[in-house]
């Protein structure tokens, strides 16, 4: 599920839990309980679909490693007792297919692997009766083919669980508009408790508002800087320069210019 359907979902969640608790209040309006239910259903065909999806290669992966690992292991064993018998018969072109190493299998892609190891059952089974005396028992050869099998059946099941999970979330996306078309009918339902029952219509708005669960908001940092102050004072415009007038001393009452 996509964080926006999770986001959907955490609403749709909350519209239905405040209906369910105020259920008494449109209880006699049969049109509205038909829709509420309707809605109600959706969203258990979205849950269960969602835990489909969820569970559908649980275990899988895990079982694919494990048979891989016990399959490749068992190749190892087999393919140094074809390497050894190859040796001894001056069989050039067997001891080079059975030159594997484990480095090599485990780079092998999951669609490479099986192939490989049925090359190496097939070398086997070319030269069953003479490699009993390498080590390699008609028990250990059958076991050999059971972990191939069980490897190739694991494999399956983790492809198959992969097509399974991409078509739940189809479906889940398919259910989502579904249940929005739903809603829209309850969103007008509720518009006729606007005026007969203001808090049931307050709280129901409260509850269907879209909740944004993905976003995550960065604190803003404190920061020490200040404001400079501005000062305020007496006029800073430049004064004219003084004149000769201004520069004369100061006459008392009485007394004429200076004499030159």
């Amino acid at each position: 599920m996509i964080q926006r359907q999770k986001n959907k979902l955490t609403t749709f969640e909350t519209v239905q839990a405040y209906l369910e608790k105020n259920s008494s209040v449109f209880g006699n309006i049969e049109q509205f309980v038909n829709v509420q239910n309707a809605f109600k259903s959706k969203l258990q065909e979205i849950a269960a679909k969602e835990d489909l999806r969820m569970n559908a290669s649980k275990g899988k992966t895990l079982d694919k490693n494990l048979t891989r690992k016990k399959a490749t292991s068992t190749a190892l064993v087999v393919a140094g007792a074809l390497y050894a018998f190859g040796k001894d018969t001056k069989n050039i072109p067997l001891t080079e297919k059975a030159n594997i190493k484990i480095s090599k299998l485990d780079k092998m892609r999951n669609i490479e692997l099986p192939i490989a190891l049925n090359t190496i059952k097939g070398l086997i089974m070319e030269n069953t009766e003479a490699l009993h005396g390498y080590g390699l028992s008609q028990e250990r050869q059958a076991s050999f083919e059971s972990k191939i099998e069980g490897y190739v059946a694991a494999l399956n099941a983790r492809q198959s669980s992969a097509a399974q999970k991409s078509g739940a979330s189809k479906v889940l996306s398919g259910l989502f508009k579904e249940a929005g078309v739903i809603l829209d009918s309850i969103d007008k339902l509720a518009e006729g408790f606007r005026e007969d029952n203001f808090q049931f219509y307050k709280g129901y708005k409260a509850a269907r508002v879209f909740k944004n669960l993905g976003i995550r908001h960065r604190p803003v940092p404190e920061t020490n800087q200040q404001v400079p102050e501005v000062k305020t004072g007496p006029s800073t415009i430049p004064k004219d320069p003084p004149g000769k007038s201004d520069l004369l001393p100061p006459q008392h009452p009485g007394e004429g210019p200076p004499v030159k």
